[in-house]
């Protein structure tokens, strides 16, 4: 999939080869990680190191909010 997203970049930008060579490394590092971490984990990495959400993201209330349900 990021080869894909590689190529698709590269030829809108016009700069192919090297969306090429960053597609190839980028696969090769990504695919490395799936064969040592579970998917969840990605979605893990993911969420809390860049904010994005999977499959419609989950609720997480504010901590400053002290209203609690009795």
């Amino acid at each position: 999939m990021p080869f894909f997203v590689a190529l698709a970049v590269g030829i809108i930008t016009g700069r192919l080869l090297p969306m090429i060579i960053l597609g190839v490394v980028v696969s090769r590092v990504y695919g490395g990680f799936l064969a040592r971490a579970s998917e969840k984990y990605f979605m893990h990495l993911c969420y809390w190191k860049f904010g994005v959400t999977f499959g419609g993201g989950t609720f997480v209330p504010e901590s400053f909010d002290r209203e609690f349900i009795v």
